[in-house]
């Protein structure tokens, strides 16, 4: 089993659409995240994002490229939201699940993945972090920044 976490492509800021869509720019980012997991051995069997749009569109891109795998919005996958409740849910699967979400969030369910108290990887928009289930927890497969993929 993995999990991959995944920021959102780059968004307008606050004060210029509060709905926070992809930018030009992170609707790009989106789609070499795509390409580069269209190029793994085995896709995610779900994409869970949070309904916020940037968050939604990043995971419709990546849905469209790897034809149409199952997406599930959650509700607690929010920047600030607490890991715990999250954690708890997707320690209990058996499917491979990317998670696209946000920041902080995301660094601090990483840490807690990895079973560590400090953050591990410093996750930036688009950028992949796979991290793959062994008998003693998880461990890091890959992580490559956005701006490395082609």
């Amino acid at each position: 089993m993995k999990i991959i976490l995944l920021q959102h492509g780059d968004a307008k800021p606050e004060n210029i659409d509060p709905s926070r869509p992809l930018t030009e720019k992170g609707q790009l980012q989106a789609k070499k995240a795509a390409e580069f997991l269209k190029r793994l051995p085995s896709y995610p069997d779900v994409i869970m994002h949070s309904g916020k749009k940037r968050a939604l569109e990043t995971a419709e891109i990546i849905c469209f490229a790897l034809g149409g795998i199952k997406r599930e919005e959650r509700s607690n996958l929010g920047p600030n939201d607490d890991v715990q409740p999250f954690l708890n849910e997707i320690l209990g699967e058996t499917r491979s699940i990317l998670v696209v979400g946000h920041q902080p969030f995301l660094g601090k369910l990483a840490s807690a993945l990895l079973k560590t108290s400090v953050p591990v990887v410093d996750l930036t928009n688009a950028s992949p972090l796979i991290l793959s289930r062994t008998e003693d927890g998880f461990v890091i497969d890959t992580y490559i920044k956005n701006e490395y993929l082609r």
